[in-house]
């Protein structure tokens, strides 16, 4: 990944980097990834 595209990523800046990309880069990194959906207003 070029250095540009992580200061992003670490930045919090997203649109460049697909969602595919950024998963199998956490999961490298030995992150568990958690996907949660709900209704809205709930917690």
């Amino acid at each position: 990944m070029p250095q540009a595209k992580l200061s992003d990523m670490l930045r919090g800046k997203f649109r460049s980097i697909s969602q595919a990309k950024m998963l199998m880069r956490l999961n490298r990194l030995r992150c568990d990834v958690e996907i949660v959906v709900r209704k809205n207003g709930q917690k």
